[in-house]
């Protein structure tokens, strides 16, 4: 790929607030398994893609994985957007981790540090 690449993200939430979490949680395993095979990976919360296609091929392709849900499932009747309450697609290339401290805060972590604290548990 190259230099021109883009990294989107797509978040998919699901109505746990209405719908048992049980059915939830098959959902979401059929939905983790087409966009792995569409092309995404899951990072964190994210199924993302690294591509030099554009934002609105990416959509289409977001929304052609759970679009074929509906004739991949073998196990009966299964419409994905019944438990879909989010599907955003967003252009991630350049985000910051909040998690971590910025550059600018005076953390600093030695090598050694680093090395002599790991845990191989």
């Amino acid at each position: 790929m190259n230099s021109l690449c883009k990294t989107y993200g797509v978040i998919i939430n699901l109505d746990y607030a209405h719908l048992p979490s049980s059915e939830c949680h098959k959902a979401w395993n059929k939905i983790s398994r087409i966009m792995k095979l569409y092309g995404f990976h899951i990072d964190k919360r994210m199924f993302i893609i690294r591509t030099d296609k554009d934002k609105q091929t990416i959509s289409e392709l977001a929304r052609e994985a759970i679009n074929s849900l509906d004739t991949v499932t073998r196990f009966g009747a299964f419409s994905p957007y019944h438990y879909i309450v989010d599907f955003l697609l967003l252009d991630i290339s350049h985000y910051n981790d909040l998690r971590f401290p910025t550059s600018d805060s005076g953390i600093e972590l030695e090598e050694n540090f680093i090395e002599d604290n790991i845990s191989y548990a």
